[in-house]
């Protein structure tokens, strides 16, 4: 399934133009809910509605693995915060990566040097990390 097919929510720390520019090229991308604040509270309720969490933050990892809180999908884009421009690149090099994504899963995209590299960690269901 290629990374736009699935349904999104977008963490606090990816630009709004970020999630506008991958709305107008099709991705089902949603901001947390207002009272949705903490990164817990953002899985859960992504969870619940089947949703992959788009981040820049390496907490969410910390929760499903460490603390092996439940979610469907968690995709990491390294390094953090750089131009919204350079977020959607990253997402668009992913989409002509071959890969097969199974929930739940951790994909991690990291911008290296004028390529993408690509690392997928598929945990264990019922058991965490």
């Amino acid at each position: 399934m290629r990374l736009g097919a699935f349904l999104w929510v977008a963490d606090l720390n990816i630009p709004p133009e970020s999630v506008e520019e991958l709305r107008a090229s099709g991705w089902d991308v949603r901001r947390p809910h207002p009272r949705h604040r903490s990164d817990r509270e953002i899985l859960r309720a992504a969870h619940r509605a089947s949703r992959v969490v788009l981040t820049q933050d390496t907490d969410f990892g910390k929760l499903a693995v460490a603390e092996g809180e439940a979610f469907t999908g968690i995709v990491l884009v390294r390094p953090g915060h750089f131009p919204p421009s350079r977020l959607i690149e990253t997402l668009k090099a992913a989409e002509q990566v071959p890969l097969t994504l199974d929930p739940p899963f951790i994909l991690v995209l990291e911008q290296r040097g004028g390529y993408v590299r690509v690392r997928v960690r598929q945990p264990e269901l019922g058991r965490p990390g």
